[in-house]
Protein backbone atom coordinates (compact mmCIF):
# COMPACT_ATOMS: atom_id res chain seq x y z
CA UNK A 1 0.00 0.00 0.00
CA UNK A 2 1.50 3.25 -0.90
CA UNK A 3 2.16 5.95 1.65
CA UNK A 4 0.42 9.14 2.30
CA UNK A 5 0.33 11.87 -0.19
CA UNK A 6 3.87 13.47 -0.14
CA UNK A 7 3.65 17.67 0.11
CA UNK A 8 7.75 17.92 -0.14
CA UNK A 9 10.49 15.98 -0.80
CA UNK A 10 11.31 15.59 2.87
CA UNK A 11 12.56 11.82 3.55
CA UNK A 12 12.89 10.90 -0.38
CA UNK A 13 16.89 9.46 -0.87
CA UNK A 14 17.73 8.47 -4.67
CA UNK A 15 16.12 5.54 -5.71
CA UNK A 16 13.06 5.72 -3.95
CA UNK A 17 10.22 5.27 -6.16
CA UNK A 18 7.24 7.21 -6.64
CA UNK A 19 3.84 6.83 -7.96
CA UNK A 20 2.44 9.37 -9.65
CA UNK A 21 -1.66 9.55 -10.20
CA UNK A 22 -2.74 12.54 -12.98
CA UNK A 23 -6.56 12.73 -12.71
CA UNK A 24 -7.18 12.84 -16.44
CA UNK A 25 -10.95 12.94 -18.77
CA UNK A 26 -11.52 10.56 -21.57
CA UNK A 27 -11.77 10.88 -25.04
CA UNK A 28 -14.63 9.21 -26.01
CA UNK A 29 -16.78 9.16 -22.67
CA UNK A 30 -15.62 12.34 -20.67
CA UNK A 31 -15.38 10.68 -17.57
CA UNK A 32 -13.01 11.27 -15.32
CA UNK A 33 -10.16 8.63 -14.32
CA UNK A 34 -6.15 7.93 -12.98
CA UNK A 35 -3.18 7.49 -14.70
CA UNK A 36 -0.83 6.18 -12.78
CA UNK A 37 3.36 6.23 -13.47
CA UNK A 38 5.91 5.01 -11.49
CA UNK A 39 9.07 7.57 -10.61
CA UNK A 40 12.45 6.91 -9.37
CA UNK A 41 14.18 9.80 -7.56
CA UNK A 42 17.83 10.97 -9.27
CA UNK A 43 18.41 13.89 -7.42
CA UNK A 44 16.51 15.84 -4.73
CA UNK A 45 16.53 19.85 -5.20
CA UNK A 46 15.18 21.85 -2.22
CA UNK A 47 12.66 21.17 -0.66
CA UNK A 48 9.89 21.04 -3.14
CA UNK A 49 11.88 19.52 -6.66
CA UNK A 50 13.16 16.84 -7.33
CA UNK A 51 14.45 15.32 -10.82
CA UNK A 52 12.27 12.06 -11.56
CA UNK A 53 13.00 9.19 -13.91
CA UNK A 54 9.81 7.69 -15.40
CA UNK A 55 10.64 3.86 -14.82
CA UNK A 56 10.35 2.18 -18.31
CA UNK A 57 12.71 -0.30 -19.53
CA UNK A 58 13.88 2.28 -22.04
CA UNK A 59 14.12 6.04 -21.14
CA UNK A 60 15.00 8.41 -23.37
CA UNK A 61 17.14 10.53 -21.15
CA UNK A 62 16.11 13.59 -23.10
CA UNK A 63 12.32 13.57 -22.02
CA UNK A 64 12.11 10.42 -19.95
CA UNK A 65 14.22 12.64 -16.63
CA UNK A 66 11.97 15.53 -15.47
CA UNK A 67 12.12 18.17 -12.60
CA UNK A 68 9.30 18.02 -10.89
CA UNK A 69 7.03 20.06 -8.19
CA UNK A 70 6.39 17.48 -5.16
CA UNK A 71 2.99 18.89 -4.18
CA UNK A 72 -0.09 17.50 -3.65
CA UNK A 73 -2.79 19.33 -5.44
CA UNK A 74 -6.63 17.13 -6.39
CA UNK A 75 -5.35 16.81 -9.98
CA UNK A 76 -1.76 15.20 -9.03
CA UNK A 77 -0.98 13.33 -6.11
CA UNK A 78 2.57 11.75 -5.37
CA UNK A 79 2.92 8.98 -3.06
CA UNK A 80 6.23 6.77 -1.72
CA UNK A 81 5.99 3.35 -2.55
CA UNK A 82 8.29 1.18 0.00
CA UNK A 83 10.47 -1.78 -1.81
CA UNK A 84 8.70 -4.49 -0.87
CA UNK A 85 5.36 -3.25 -1.89
CA UNK A 86 6.63 -2.58 -5.41
CA UNK A 87 5.35 -4.62 -8.60
CA UNK A 88 7.75 -7.33 -9.96
CA UNK A 89 8.10 -5.11 -13.44
CA UNK A 90 8.73 -2.18 -11.54
CA UNK A 91 11.63 -2.99 -9.62
CA UNK A 92 12.77 -5.19 -12.37
CA UNK A 93 13.43 -1.66 -13.96
CA UNK A 94 14.76 0.23 -10.91
CA UNK A 95 16.97 -2.54 -11.19
CA UNK A 96 18.27 -2.05 -14.47
CA UNK A 97 18.70 1.40 -14.59
CA UNK A 98 20.92 1.39 -11.14
CA UNK A 99 22.83 -1.61 -12.54
CA UNK A 100 23.37 0.79 -15.82
CA UNK A 101 24.10 3.53 -14.08
CA UNK A 102 21.23 6.32 -14.51
CA UNK A 103 20.01 5.84 -10.98
CA UNK A 104 22.98 6.33 -8.85
CA UNK A 105 22.17 6.12 -5.35
CA UNK A 106 24.71 7.50 -2.49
Amino acid sequence: MPSAPLTSTEGLEIGDVLMVAVKLVGKHDGKPYWWRTFRAVLDVRGKLYANLLILKMHPDPDKDIREEQIVFTPERVFTKVEEHELPQGVLAMRMKHTTTGLIVPF
